[in-house]
């Protein structure tokens, strides 16, 4: 269910047991045939914790599954998720808190490429055959860091169509961001239809 990898069992113990690799050099043994009930089922003691690049699909999944859990948001803003086993012993996965890193630098746009596409000719939207303005070419400052509300920002002006990237590669990452509507319109080729 939580995608650990098997580790071959001896023949002689498959009936019983099963092994699950859960770090370098460090596995779990789960056996079966336990007489003893369990004590330790309160999360707060002793339990095994793994720690999980995003708390949302495995809840999803519990969710879908109808299975019983409990999670909570850590005093360090940590996400955690309580699981228990087919026993009743807890298991706890750990999304850590990761800081927020700010991707603009306040300034200018150094960490972002910009790209601009074919400028639209005098009263058409047809654009065929006419090259675009490129990467990293904006005279007109289609994008640029303006102050706003008292803070500083990131202003696409939309006189062109186009995009801005960052220069560095992402994944599995939770973009956060604030967008306010400006109220300027350009002539062509969308003076008469919404922003």
């Amino acid at each position: 269910m939580i995608g650990l990898e098997p580790v071959e069992v001896p023949e002689h113990l498959k009936a019983i047991r099963a092994w699950f690799k859960i770090a370098p050099g460090q596995e779990l043994h789960l056996l079966a045939g336990r007489t003893f009930p369990v004590t330790n089922n309160d999360p707060n003691l002793a339990h095994f914790s793994w720690t999980v690049a995003d708390a949302d699909p495995i809840e999803a999944y519990l969710k879908t599954q109808k299975l019983p859990y409990l999670r909570q948001q850590r005093f360090d803003g940590a996400w955690q998720i309580y699981i228990a086993d087919p026993d009743g012993y807890y298991i706890e996965l750990n999304e850590p808190k990761v800081p927020w890193r700010y991707l603009l630098n306040n300034k200018d746009l150094s960490g972002w490429d910009t790209y601009l596409g074919p400028p639209f000719p005098p009263n058409s939207n047809n654009t065929d055959g006419i090259p675009p303005i490129g990467l990293n070419k904006d005279d007109k400052a289609v994008f640029s860091i303006v102050t706003e509300d008292g803070q500083k920002a990131l202003r696409i002006s939309g006189e062109h169509f186009g995009g801005i990237s960052t220069t560095e590669e992402f994944e599995n990452y939770h973009l956060q961001l604030q967008f306010k509507w400006g109220k300027l319109k350009w002539a062509h080729p969308r003076a008469n239809e919404k922003g």
